[in-house]
């Protein structure tokens, strides 16, 4: 009985390791997003993609997303590729866009990032304190960069600080919580 307490943090972690890697997407309502998207689909494959957006698709390729993602992955997150491999110069794009200009809301910008990682420690995002405050995972993510600096621990705090400029101060403090230590 020992040894099985003792092997249960590691059973716990690749339990939680594997369960990451295979979160299941759930539907997105794509034309909701991006009405102009009524009647696309998918095309299964990011081929195409490389012919304009080569830069992006190098950098991506090299992300944790970009490794796991079938087909290249833009339509993960992009929605349904066919409208906008028809017309790829048509200003606003045929596409889900993260821009301003795309005036997507936080919640809509979010509902894409759900339909794969609502389990685990993204578990109740649409109630969390920073859902209410109209964030958005892209608000501290970069999913296009190699290093997303809040998955990196030695920026993570950086990014945090960005918004949390009283618990930097608090950080500089004499008598303060361990955060700078690692702890």
């Amino acid at each position: 009985m020992k040894r099985i307490v003792c092997n249960l943090p590691l059973v716990f972690a690749a339990a939680m390791f594997f369960h990451m890697g295979t979160a299941a997407a759930k539907d997105v309502d794509w034309e909701a997003l991006n009405p102009a998207l009524k009647g696309a689909t998918f095309v299964n494959s990011s081929e195409k993609c490389v012919e304009c957006h080569e830069e992006y698709m190098r950098t991506f390729g090299m992300t944790k997303m970009g490794r796991t993602l079938p087909n290249g992955g833009c339509e993960n997150c992009h929605g349904p590729m066919s409208k906008h491999l028809d017309a790829p110069r048509q200003e606003p794009p045929l596409v889900v866009s993260f821009s301003k200009k795309a005036g997507l809301k936080p919640m809509q910008k979010s509902s894409v990032c759900i339909q794969c990682h609502e389990d685990g420690i993204q578990i109740n995002w649409q109630m969390s304190q920073h859902a209410r405050a109209d964030n958005t995972c892209t608000n501290c993510h970069n999913i296009m960069a190699m290093d997303d600096p809040v998955l990196t621990r030695t920026t993570q705090t950086q990014v945090c600080f960005q918004c949390h400029q009283e618990k930097r101060a608090q950080m500089n403090r004499r008598a303060r919580h361990p955060i700078r230590e690692g702890k």
